[in-house]
């Protein structure tokens, strides 16, 4: 199974016939299967990982390397294996010319288990590394989905989008300039204008 981890391909008469991932993800299910929790079903689970994340399967990669982490806790490939989870999700939220923000709040929430669960681990400085660079990316697009609708005259969206950089970085560069914007709609429209439809019918149903 390692060796076709990496990279030996299975052959007959000579000929390569078949991915070494897809054959190293079989034998380490099979180790699996037979022994659910023997000594090596830990790495054989995690070895599955790897071999679907060089594949790009990352939601098969990601089962797997969350079983890891489920099944085995105290093994210390489970260190690795949370942080593979949010790795991975990184990956795809900057994958292409487009910025996923859903992935990207998968992968915020991967780091934060993991330094939830492994605090003194070598990789917990660079985890805190990635999730704050994805927190300063999260609050640089909503301040520019903020911007978007506020050139557009759509105050009430704006302000939904500038509340969330103040939530997410209130004292960032970008939680200034919003905290800024804010208070000159609420000034030039009242507060009102600004909230979601259904608090400001709540608000008049109580005026009634």
């Amino acid at each position: 199974g390692e060796m076709y981890l990496g990279g030996k391909k299975k052959k007959i008469l000579g000929v390569p016939i078949k991915s070494s991932m897809d054959e190293a993800a079989a034998i380490f299910g099979a180790i699996v299967r037979v022994a659910p929790f023997g000594k090596l079903t830990a790495r054989a689970m995690f070895n599955i990982g790897r071999a679907r994340e060089k594949q790009g399967s990352n939601e098969s990669a990601i089962t797997a390397y969350q079983d890891v982490v489920e099944k085995f806790p105290n093994d210390p490939l489970a260190v690795d294996a949370q942080y593979q989870i949010g790795y991975i999700y990184t990956q795809a939220a900057k994958s292409g010319n487009t910025y996923d923000p859903n992935a990207a709040n998968k992968a915020k929430t991967g780091f934060e288990d993991f330094l939830y669960k492994y605090q003194h681990s070598e990789k917990s400085a660079q985890a805190r590394d990635n999730l704050k660079t994805l927190e300063t990316k999260q609050t640089s697009t909503a301040f520019e989905i903020a911007r978007f609708y506020d050139k557009q005259k759509s105050y009430r969206a704006a302000a939904i989008y500038y509340n969330d950089v103040i939530r997410q970085q209130p004292n960032s560069p970008e939680g200034d300039r919003a905290k800024k914007r804010i208070s000159e709609l609420r000034a030039k429209l009242g507060d009102a204008a600004l909230q979601p439809p259904a608090v400001s019918a709540a608000t008049a149903n109580k005026k009634l």
